[in-house]
C-alpha cells in the first residue's frame, strides 16, 4: 500500500476492520485480513491480492473483500480486482463467489454506480458502506 498516504492507509486499515467486523458478524470466519493483528495476510487470487478472505463454516464457501476509499474506488486497479473476484467461480458447485465491497458512506453512490454499469447480472457483488463517524 505505499502508493497511499498516511491518512489513507489509516482510512484503509479501518475500512478492512470494519469489513472483518461485518463478516464476522454475518457468520463467516475471516481467515485472512490485511494489515490486521490476527489474522494471516491475504494470498494472490489470480492477479490481485483481496483485502480479507473468509469462509462460510456451513457450506465451505469462499468470500472475498475488498475495502476501498472514496479515492481508490474507480481506478482501474479496483475495477479489475472487482472483476476478476467476482468472477471467481467454486469449483466443487460451480457457484460464483461472495465479494463483499466496503467504502465510506459518502461515495456509496459512486459504488453503486461503478458496479452497476460495469457488472451488471452479477449478484454475488455485495455492496456496503461505513457510515461516517
Amino acid at each position: 500500500m505505499s502508493h497511499f498516504t498516511e491518512s489513507e492507509n489509516q482510512a484503509h486499515y479501518n475500512l478492512v476492520v470494519s469489513l472483518v467486523r461485518y463478516l464476522e458478524g454475518q457468520g463467516w470466519t475471516v481467515t485472512h485480513a490485511d494489515g490486521v493483528i490476527g489474522y494471516q495476510k491475504p494470498v494472490k487470487v489470480k492477479s490481485h491480492i483481496p483485502d480479507v478472505m473468509a469462509v462460510n463454516p456451513q457450506s465451505n464457501l469462499v468470500a472475498y473483500g475488498e475495502a476501498e476509499t472514496c479515492e481508490t474506488l474507480a481506478s482501474a486497479q479496483t475495477i479489475q480486482q472487482i472483476d476478476e473476484f467476482s468472477n471467481r467461480v467454486m469449483t466443487d458447485t460451480d457457484q460464483r463467489v461472495p465479494l463483499f465491497v466496503l467504502v465510506p458512506q459518502r461515495c456509496f453512490s459512486e459504488l453503486q454506480n461503478v458496479v452497476r454499469g460495469r457488472f451488471p447480472g452479477r449478484s454475488n457483488i455485495t455492496l456496503l458502506y461505513l457510515p461516517a463517524a
